[in-house]
């Protein structure tokens, strides 16, 4: 379907039916500066077409104001006969698609790019239990309006595009309804890693928040200042290779962002890693 990204177990059945998710690949349709874009929702008379965005933005409030009439609306007259037709031969009621924004916490566009004949926007999207799950979702042009399509659904290579993070590590010590978040990581999963004799280097995966200050991260690691190796920026995240030595290491990191009440704070953790 249009959204892997937000799926629970009946939106992973609808997905295999109806495949329309497609790859990050080809050339940027507009200003990485643009993004991330923070999903907003709205009601059905603030609905516009006119840009990818804005189809987006309405597919994502037609399932949480559960209006079905609406969500079609939303893809090309093509896409919505298949979802219609799929979901009447496995004898799924199609309000079952409602349940794909159960647990939604929050959904930020990320970038967007030209793919064919159409665009890629690329979303990320944050579930209240803590996962993470990134996918590209396709449009064109229907009649001067756009909207979600199926038509590259046969390009199995863009499978390898989506990406999932169970919930992440983040780093303890701070308020973890929000400072806590302005830096988190999916590799490793706690304060203290025990590695193998003879580890020389580690991937860490890190996560930004989407109010940090980019200009206030710091990295130290033994010590060492290696922040250059880091490229923080809102609902970012990187993997950063570590050069350990045998014995402790320890990776010292902070940023400032914003809290809740627009109050700044800043979010220091300690990881450490122990190679024999």
């Amino acid at each position: 379907m249009k959204m892997l990204e937000i799926m629970g177990t009946v939106g992973c059945v609808i997905f295999l039916l109806c495949l329309s998710l497609i790859s990050d690949s080809g050339d940027s349709h507009a200003a990485e500066d643009q993004y991330p874009i923070r999903v907003e929702i709205i009601d059905k008379g603030q609905a516009s077409y006119d840009t990818p965005e804005q189809t987006y933005t309405s597919m994502i409030s037609s399932l949480v104001k559960k209006d079905l009439e609406w969500y079609y609306e939303t893809s090309t007259i093509e896409f919505s006969k298949c979802e219609q037709e799929q979901f009447q031969q496995a004898n799924i009621d199609p309000t079952k698609m409602f349940e794909m924004v159960n647990g939604l916490k929050e959904i930020f566009i990320i970038n967007k790019v030209n793919y064919k004949d159409g665009v890629l926007l690329i979303v990320k999207t944050y579930k209240q239990d803590g996962t993470i799950l990134v996918g590209p979702s396709a449009l064109v042009q229907e009649q001067g309006k756009w909207k979600f399509t199926n038509k590259f659904a046969a390009d199995e290579e863009l499978h390898e595009y989506l990406d999932y993070f169970p919930t992440l590590f983040d780093g303890k010590g701070q308020r973890p309804a929000d400072v806590n978040t302005f830096l988190s990581y999916a590799n490793p999963l706690q304060m203290r890693t025990e590695l193998p004799s003879g580890t020389t280097k580690f991937s860490l995966h890190i996560f930004y928040g989407q109010t940090i200050d980019p200009a206030t991260f710091k990295a130290e690691l033994n010590r060492q200042d290696i922040s250059s190796q880091f490229e923080p920026k809102p609902v970012g995240d990187q993997v950063v290779e570590l050069n350990l030595r045998k014995g402790q290491n320890v990776l010292l990191v902070s940023i400032k962002g914003k809290r809740k009440d627009d109050r700044t704070a800043k979010d220091r953790d300690r990881l450490v890693f122990i190679v024999p």
